[in-house]
């Protein structure tokens, strides 16, 4: 955990799932973009440094541990980049 936490460290943001990488990017004060797919956003704070991307499939897959092609694209490369800009 340390050595991950360390490169997280010498990113300047960070685009994760609702995971390790998200909950030690907040620890480090880092920006980050959580994208949210099969688990609930609202149980997360934004601590003014996360921005939250929800699939709008997230009610059909929530807590689903299986993959999903379309949950998958359901959160599109160009609205992680409006958010990123």
């Amino acid at each position: 955990i340390k050595e991950f936490a360390s490169i997280l460290s010498i990113c300047d943001k960070i685009i994760t799932t609702d995971s390790l990488a998200l909950h030690l990017s907040v620890a480090l004060k880092k920006p980050v973009i959580a994208l949210f797919f099969s688990t609930p956003h609202w149980e997360i704070e934004n601590y003014n440094n996360i921005k939250k991307i929800a699939s709008p499939l997230l009610e059909k897959h929530f807590f689903s541990k299986e993959f999903s092609s379309e949950l998958a694209d359901s959160i599109s490369v160009d609205e992680i980049l409006t958010i990123l800009e």
